[in-house]
């Protein structure tokens, strides 16, 4: 009975070339506590799960049914990274532009635009008029910051009201304000495009048909469907946002891997 167990011992073994178990003649407690020991501490820790799957993907390049799937699956991580690139680099787009918060600052310069242009375009004149008197003032002083606090044309002391003036006609000849709002503007354009790639993707239908295991695709459909859900017009970026974008991001880096490896 002994023997017919060191057989099976041997037999079980014998890929391990170098286990003793592999040779096993007369077994000794001393031997199974060191093999035993050895068993316990080769976890996946030490690389048996990476070796694994590098011994699965090495046997698939050994053969031609083996190197046409994994030409497959390179063709596979290709297309699917194709379909959510867009979706990640809008995503990430619109975290930064902000569209929510842009819109109400645009809101706020064209409001303080129009109380400006009000204000300082007298009854009758217009803005390129108005111009034609500053732009020559503003050769001789400075109108953001006079320095001698004296009106250019009449010499006469300026008030802080008037040093005030002074400073909003600096504004409109600069077009500081003008400016900010055209900014905001191409901002807000490259945001409704954003916003627009995202609703027009497809998530649920992303690696359709695809060579690809689904614990592989699911995760990245899953994240895309929840951006589509969370970035539309009208909702603020937040926390949650940032982390979707962050978690696809992740999940195409994977891919990438994939691609590489």
């Amino acid at each position: 009975m002994l023997a017919g167990v060191i057989e099976q011992i041997r037999s079980k073994f014998e890929p391990f070339k170098e286990s003793e178990l592999a040779t096993l003649a007369r077994p000794t407690i001393s031997v199974f506590i060191s093999e035993i020991g050895l068993g316990e501490n080769y976890s996946e820790e030490s690389g048996l799960a990476e070796k694994l799957k590098n011994k699965e993907e090495l046997e698939k390049a050994t053969s031609e049914d083996g190197l046409k799937l994994l030409k497959g699956e390179v063709a596979a991580l290709k297309a699917l990274r194709r379909e959510i690139d867009p979706v990640l680099s809008a995503s990430e787009k619109l975290i930064e532009i902000d569209p929510v918060s842009k819109s109400k600052e645009l809101k706020a310069k064209e409001e303080e635009l129009e109380v400006l242009a009000k204000a300082l375009i007298p009854s009758g004149a217009t803005l390129e008029k108005l111009l034609a008197l500053i732009r020559p003032a503003n050769e001789v002083c400075n109108l953001h910051s006079p320095e001698t606090e004296q009106c250019p044309l009449c010499k006469q002391a300026l008030r802080d009201s008037e040093l005030e003036l002074f400073k909003q006609y600096s504004a409109l000849l600069t077009r500081e304000l003008d400016a900010a709002i055209t900014e905001l503007q191409n901002l807000l354009k490259t945001a409704k495009k954003s916003l627009k790639v995202i609703s027009d993707s497809t998530p649920s239908s992303w690696a359709k048909d695809s060579v690809l295991p689904t614990e592989r695709t699911e995760p990245v459909k899953a994240v895309g469907e929840t951006i589509q859900e969370r970035f539309k017009v009208g909702l603020e970026i937040d926390q949650d946002n940032i982390g979707l974008a962050a978690s696809l991001r992740n999940l195409a880096e994977e891919l990438s891997k994939g691609l590489r490896g």
